[in-house]
């Protein structure tokens, strides 16, 4: 099994990053994530360490920015995507609390057909990648079996003007839409 992806808070509001709370909070714990639920990925990266905790209803991901074990703050950038952390920040202290964390704020959870269709256009980029047609494309992964006829029905049909769509929102996902979809739009 791969680890999770790491996302940079910064392009997925979901990341929370946590620093070492001010002095003057001196009756908050240290930060202590052993009962939050089993940590997926845990590693250093560049000005902190990232973790990545499981939940049913959607990962957790952290940012440390501080030494471990020490009273800790989540940092919540006043920016466009505020609702979104405050929503993340909100499931998190649930779940330190040993309380269900609840399910992942609506713009940001991932439909079963969303996943579907975000799967579909991965594979398009792979086989467009390894020099796949878009006829390939279409009998391959989105008209299994589909036998397109000669090349004057392929090109005057739907399925081609289709697929042709699906090949041009693959590109353009892996080129920098997927940044869109971190932040639910």
């Amino acid at each position: 099994m791969s680890a999770p992806a790491i996302w940079r808070p910064e392009l997925y509001p979901a990341t929370l990053p946590l620093d070492a709370a001010p002095s003057d909070y001196d009756d908050v714990p240290p930060l202590d994530v052993t009962g939050a639920g089993p940590i997926l990925a845990d590693g250093p990266t560049a000005g902190g360490r990232h973790l990545v905790i499981d939940d049913p209803d959607g990962d957790h991901r952290l940012w440390l920015r501080a030494a471990p074990r020490v009273p800790m703050a989540i940092v919540l950038p006043l920016d466009d995507d505020f609702e979104l952390r405050v929503g993340a920040a909100a499931r998190l202290v649930r779940r330190l609390r040993g309380l269900n964390g609840g399910p992942m704020p609506p713009r940001l959870a991932v439909t079963a057909f969303q996943r579907l269709r975000l799967s579909l256009l991965l594979n398009v980029f792979d086989h467009l990648g390894e020099g796949a047609s878009k006829r390939e494309i279409a009998r391959d992964l989105v008209y299994p079996g589909l036998e397109p006829g000669s090349a004057a029905e392929w090109k005057a049909s739907a399925e081609r003007r289709r697929t042709q769509r699906l090949c041009d929102e693959a590109r353009a996902m892996v080129a920098a839409g997927y940044r869109r979809l971190l932040r639910g739009r």
